[in-house]
């Protein structure tokens, strides 16, 4: 793995060190999917997606059951403005106590129109990490307020026959229950 990324297209430079030590702490577990899957972790952090997405998809071609592997590969697919969706949704079915996995995919759904299953998707994300970053509080409010937005669009379409309906009942004229 060493020399492959040593004959990277693009040079990691200064950042080798990291991920070097990285490597060689991942080695030492002797699990070869750990060691592609801590590599990269490793070039995400370091912003090295495509060799990030190269490694992750070694260790998820040694265990297509690594679960974390997928969330990892969704965080890289991302950003590279691919759609990650499907890697998170796979990471979070073979690792169900996966907090980021949670999260990605609740930031998913609100982008998508799903804020009522966002909520319960970031709050199943606190109780598997009880010491979440302050800003899951945002994504938590985020997907409240998109709830409500679609709830009060809800209201607003619906609104007016409600009012002619109950008025009609009122005056004792038949409720035209078409479209």
């Amino acid at each position: 793995l060493l020399a492959e990324l040593k004959n990277a297209p693009k040079p990691i430079g200064e950042n080798a060190r990291s991920l070097e030590s990285v490597i060689r702490a991942a080695i030492s577990r002797r699990i070869p999917e750990y060691i592609f899957a801590s590599t990269g972790e490793e070039l995400i952090r370091l912003n090295e997606m495509g060799l990030a997405k190269a490694a992750l998809g070694r260790a998820i071609e040694r265990n297509p059951k690594y679960g974390e592997a997928y969330a990892l590969l969704g965080v890289a697919q991302e950003a590279t403005g691919e759609n990650p969706e499907e890697s998170y949704r796979r990471g979070v079915a073979l690792a169900p106590n996966s907090a980021e996995g949670h999260l990605a995919i609740a930031r998913i759904q609100i982008y998508c129109g799903d804020a009522a299953d966002s909520i319960d998707r970031i709050k199943a994300y606190m109780r598997i990490d009880p010491l979440y970053p302050a800003l899951t509080l945002y994504f938590l409010a985020e997907a409240h307020v998109a709830h409500a937005r679609h709830r009060l669009l809800q209201r607003q379409r619906t609104g007016p026959r409600r009012r002619a309906a109950r008025k009609s009942v009122i005056e004792g004229k038949s409720v035209d229950r078409g479209g």
